[in-house]
């Protein structure tokens, strides 16, 4: 999700994070609570560029049913927005432009979907870019035997650890912290 907020907005220039676990586990040997690793995170965070600031809030152990996970995009700017619902049961796009009352879905165009010869996975339409795009490890092992760059890159790993280390810094010191450029 950082990632996808700098690729869609920009570079993060400073984040309030809380991060907490809802769910109690023991331990495999004693059955003895122990410290488990956060399930829930938010991060408020302001970009860079235009002073656009922006939300993330993940969890591991919300339920949502048959829907497998629920992943939401939602961009809001004086010329139009954009909102992205997407789950295992269903996906939908929608946008506004500036002047128009009424949200129009949109249909993504064919060559983003990756439609090609191969089926997409469980049959399933918005798999189809894992199946027919290079993406996930397939992007690396193509970028590396034809030779070009592959996004995300290590600088992008990098910057995104930066805002993962800022959210522990921030529930920790409970303050703003700012991601050096």
């Amino acid at each position: 999700m950082i990632d996808l907020a700098r690729w869609y907005v920009g570079d993060i220039a400073r984040i309030s994070g809380h991060m907490t676990n809802f769910v109690e586990r023991v331990g495999p040997e004693d059955g003895q609570p122990f410290k488990s690793a956060n399930d829930s995170a938010l991060i408020a965070m302001e970009f860079a560029e235009e002073g656009a600031h922006g939300t993330i809030c993940v969890s591991s152990v919300s339920h949502v049913a048959k829907r497998g996970q629920d992943f939401q995009v939602r961009l809001y700017g004086d010329a139009g927005s954009l909102e992205l619902d997407f789950n295992f049961a269903r996906s939908r796009l929608r946008g506004v432009q500036r002047g128009e009352e009424d949200w129009q879905d949109l249909t993504v165009p064919l060559e983003f979907l990756g439609q090609g010869e191969n089926p997409p996975l469980a049959a399933l339409d918005f798999f189809a870019p894992f199946t027919n795009q290079s993406v996930s490890d397939r992007l690396f092992i193509d970028a590396i035997t034809k030779g070009v760059s592959v996004e995300p890159t290590f600088y992008d790993g990098w910057k995104a650890q930066q805002i993962i280390d800022a959210t522990f810094a921030s529930h920790h010191e409970g303050r703003w912290i700012t991601i050096p450029p």
